[in-house]
């Protein structure tokens, strides 16, 4: 008898102990919704820019396009090697643009699926 009320003061403490680690993590946790809600401003900001950037790349390429119909109304055979210069630049903007819109939605699709998991989870876990 004696070992088994050891075994179960061994077990209470044990649980005392998950309990404060426990307590811990919660704590921790109450800082999220601060975190999340100073953390959206910047990620509008972010995504605004992106925007700026999308924008710009487009007028940069309607421009880059008007000079090509120009040299083609002239009936100019060599294109100038600054016009190329500019088509290469429109290129790498481009590619550029490219990864970080890539790059932004995965960071948005990952991010807004964790706080959908953690909204269900939360909405099931104290039921």
């Amino acid at each position: 008898m004696r070992r088994q009320n050891s075994e179960c003061r061994s077990e209470h403490e044990s649980w005392r102990l998950d309990l404060e680690q426990w307590q811990r993590e919660i704590r921790a946790a109450e800082l999220l919704p601060f975190k999340i809600e100073r953390a959206l401003p910047a990620t509008g900001r972010v995504m605004e820019e992106h925007r700026n950037a999308i924008n710009d790349l487009d007028r940069l390429l309607c421009e880059h396009e008007e000079r090509l119909k120009r040299v083609a109304a002239a009936s100019e055979s060599e294109i100038s090697d600054d016009l190329v210069g500019e088509h290469r630049q429109q290129q790498h903007y481009h590619l550029n643009v490219r990864d970080v819109h890539r790059n932004l939605g995965l960071r948005h699709h990952k991010a807004i699926a964790e706080i959908r998991r953690l909204g269900a989870l939360l909405g099931e876990s104290f039921k």
